[in-house]
């Protein structure tokens, strides 16, 4: 595994960590100025992509803060991705992630409740940490629970 490999795949864990977490604080952190963010899904009925959500960096910052204003499912969100192809240009880094996330209630019962891709927009520049500039978040599944504002 290369040092770019791992550069990555840390990345991804640390960022998956913090919104596990709901530390949105932590993920923004690794998001640039410039950061957007869309959630998009497949219709085979309508046969072409859905938008669900799409934001910019002051409206994922404003989403977020909306949250204790929902109502939620209850309990703890874990995400698990795993980087599948790292493409490298001038710099920036595409990162194409298999991503499946899973729902535990507050009687311990775990569910999968969607699976999808990351397609993340990196910036890496020498000796500075990375940075993410665009997350499209596209899903399988497009039955989603009710209660589910949690950013994916």
């Amino acid at each position: 595994m290369s040092n770019l490999d791992e550069s990555v795949r840390s990345f991804l864990g640390r960022t998956c960590l913090a919104l596990d977490d709901e530390n949105y604080t932590e993920f923004l952190r690794h998001c640039g100025s410039d950061f957007a963010y869309q959630v998009t899904a497949f219709s085979d009925e309508l046969r072409k992509e859905m938008v669900w959500l799409e934001q910019d960096r002051s409206g994922f910052e404003a989403l977020i803060k909306m949250l204790p204003q929902h109502v939620r499912m209850a309990g703890r969100f874990n995400r698990q991705a795993a980087p599948a192809k790292v493409t490298l240009n001038n710099g920036n880094l595409e990162v194409v992630s298999q991503l499946a996330m899973f729902h535990t209630n507050l009687d311990g019962d775990t569910r999968l409740l969607l699976v999808g891709r990351y397609i993340d927009q990196l910036k890496q520049r020498d000796g500075e940490p990375l940075v993410l500039t665009r997350r499209v978040v596209r899903l399988d599944t497009r039955n989603l629970r009710e209660g589910m504002h949690a950013p994916i």
